[in-house]
């Protein structure tokens, strides 16, 4: 990060020249440290789309360094000023820039502060200040709402904006896990965080992809689920350079006196519907880094996850699949009853979208402008302005007087884009972007869309939005293979079905792509799927050939070794996960119930005591700890973790 020590005049401008060329120094020196193992595994890679680019923008090649937000706000300071108003520009923040706001909400729903704690599956939550360090805190309660066992997680980073909530980030050396414990700022409460049950108290490991669409940018250690190098972050919330591209040369350009000639500046990427000169789906694509999820999101063979440049084509580095409901063997539904999950989606069901070209194309900045904020007081006259700009005051054809008893406001969105409950993020709304022509019922809290929609089919299937023919395209087949699988991983699909389908799309990837470690991971978990173990595990070795600390590979590896019998193998898999990631608990807890097979008490006590104090509330760790304890006759002490295990299972 660069310094906040501020220049004025010549001063400032050399300060931005010297660190612009320490930069460009650093992207030579990293170039020139790869070793040659690196440049072995790159061999079957695909082209890079930067590299082969050919339109006018100067910041889409890889040797374009980036400058951060500091260096761009030097020149753009209303920019800067109302963007960091906007919920991307506060998507993340350390837990010290956003403390005060959250006691401030608190107070303000309720002086006493009653309600800073919460019960949920026979545990009390409660949020502890302890030094100027913020601590969320568990307590397992028995019966008699006694404490069985309690934890804490230091919280150091806070996720999201505040415009629905927050959650919470606790960094153990290295490891980030979100907390149990979530701020809902529309009800202004606290509960458990989305999605957490038991299984997760003792954190939710956050992937740096998880973070992709919350932060500038991370430091992924390789190969880990959830480990960093440090600093974790380069950037806090989203940055200019996520959506312009990197910087370097538009301030080089600037810091020599370069005068920028004709309409647009190609130093710089600018996704404003002014550049009309830019494609529509090029503007689009900026926004669709974060806003288009879909089911499955793979990024292409041979990418890295902050490879994509504004002016280049999202698909280009990331294939995003979506439901196919005309595959699956069921009537289609119409568009206004097609279940689309986000707003890209939706949009482009819109006839709004499928109708508009030009100038007028519906695109996202056609609404949507990230460096104003629209309050909720602002909101029904901006939308409105903004219909306005294809439509006029005389497009409805509901009477006036028939419009007001519906929204008094006469707001066009909340006749045609109704809120409804988001069913994955509870005590929030979201908005339906299909710009349905005739009002739908809004959705009650629990259901994703407004209800009439159809149900879902009995047969999950799914397709690339951006198009593509899997049967052509090798490379989009090797993608939705990987998509599949992790279909399968959230119980979405019919396994086996499902686990067929990967075999064929991956036929033709592992022949001539030997060293693709997530196709041979795909290969290894439909064959796992399949009951075909000894291959499974041959996959996942394969896997391991070419990335030896992948966990996800050592995890699948150790559980397959254990099913065919061969635990020495077992055992060498999960002390490579546990050296690979220390504080992933199930990886101490597996190695401590294999040793306790072999006969090695030792070496089982040492690993479940690590197992225990990493999750505290698992009964499995417990037990197996009363055995050890037995082992080395300490019977006082085993007869008293058996009475905690009872007071557990009540």
């Amino acid at each position: 990060m660069f310094s906040s020590v501020r220049f004025s005049g010549s001063g400032r401008l050399v300060a931005m020249g010297a660190s612009l060329l320490v930069l460009g120094m650093l992207v030579a020196f990293v170039a020139w440290r790869r070793s040659p193992c690196e440049d072995s595994a790159l061999v079957s890679r695909p082209a890079d789309p930067r590299l082969s680019y050919t339109g006018p923008f100067l910041n889409v090649h890889p040797s374009v360094a980036y400058v951060g937000d500091a260096v761009c706000s030097d020149c753009h300071v209303t920019e800067t000023r109302s963007y960091r108003k906007h919920p991307m520009g506060r998507s993340l923040a350390p837990i010290d820039e956003v403390l005060g706001q959250i006691l401030r909400d608190r107070r303000d729903a309720s002086p006493t502060g009653a309600e800073a704690h919460f019960t949920a599956f026979g545990s009390r939550f409660h949020i502890e200040q302890r030094g100027g360090r913020i601590w969320h805190c568990q307590a397992r309660l028995d019966p008699a709402d006694q404490p069985i066992y309690t934890r804490a997680y230091e919280v150091q980073y806070v996720i999201g904006s505040g415009t629905h909530g927050y959650s919470f980030l606790s960094a153990r050396d290295g490891y980030l896990y979100q907390t149990p414990i979530s701020w809902f700022s529309q009800r202004r409460v606290w509960g458990l965080s989305p999605g957490f049950t038991p299984a997760l108290f003792t954190g939710r490991p956050i992937a740096a992809e998880c973070l992709f669409c919350h932060a500038h940018q991370v430091r992924p250690r390789p190969d880990t689920d959830n480990g960093y190098e440090t600093p974790i972050f380069v950037g806090y919330a989203i940055g200019c350079e996520r959506c312009h591209g990197p910087g370097q040369r538009h301030v080089q350009e600037r810091i020599s006196g370069v005068v920028v000639e004709g309409p647009i500046d190609y130093t710089i990427f600018n996704p404003s519907k002014k550049q009309e000169q830019v494609e529509s789906a090029l503007r689009d694509a900026v926004c669709e880094q974060c806003h288009l999820s879909g089911e499955v999101r793979v990024l292409r063979r041979g990418r890295d996850l902050y490879d994509f440049r504004p002016g280049l084509p999202l698909s280009s580095f990331w294939s995003i699949f979506v439901r196919d409901h005309s595959s699956t063997g069921g009537t289609p539904a119409p568009p206004e009853q097609e279940k689309a999950v986000n707003h890209v989606e939706q949009m482009h069901l819109s006839r709004c979208y499928q109708e508009s070209s030009g100038a007028r194309k519906l695109e996202c900045v056609s609404c949507h402008n990230p460096h104003e904020y629209i309050t909720g007081s602002q909101r029904v006259a901006y939308y409105r302005a903004r219909c306005l700009e294809c439509h006029t005051e005389h497009s409805c054809t509901l009477p006036r007087d028939q419009r007001l008893r519906q929204s008094k406001e006469d707001s066009c969105i909340d006749c045609h884009m109704p809120r409804y409950a988001a069913a994955d993020i509870p005590h929030t709304a979201a908005t339906d972007h299909r710009i349905l022509r005739r009002l739908t019922p809004v959705a009650e809290e629990g259901e994703a869309f407004p209800r009439g929609a159809v149900e879902p089919e009995r047969r999950y299937a799914i397709k690339p939005f951006y198009g593509g023919n899997t049967a052509s395209d090798r490379e989009l087949a090797r993608d939705q293979a990987v998509a599949l699988t992790r279909l399968i991983s959230m119980g979405k699909g019919e396994p086996r079905h499902v686990a067929r389908q990967v075999l064929d799309l991956l036929s033709e990837t592992l022949a001539t792509c030997p060293d693709d470690v997530p196709a041979w991971e795909a290969q290894g978990a439909a064959l796992r799927v399949l009951g075909r173990t000894r291959e499974a595990l041959s996959a996942f070795e394969k896997a391991l050939q070419y990335a030896p600390r992948r966990e996800y590979a050592l995890r699948a590896a150790g559980r397959l070794a254990e099913e065919i019998g061969d635990l020495d193998k077992a055992l060498i898999y999960w002390r490579r996960a546990v050296d690979s990631n220390p504080q992933a608990a199930d990886y101490h807890g597996n190695l401590a119930q294999l040793l306790a097979r072999r006969g090695d008490w030792e070496a089982a006590r040492e690993q479940c005591q690590i197992w225990l104090r990493l999750d505290p509330g698992s009964l499995e760790a417990r037990k197996l700890w009363v055995r050890c304890l037995r082992k080395q006759g300490d019977r006082q002490a085993a007869r008293a973790e058996m009475e905690l295990i009872r007071r557990l299972e009540q």
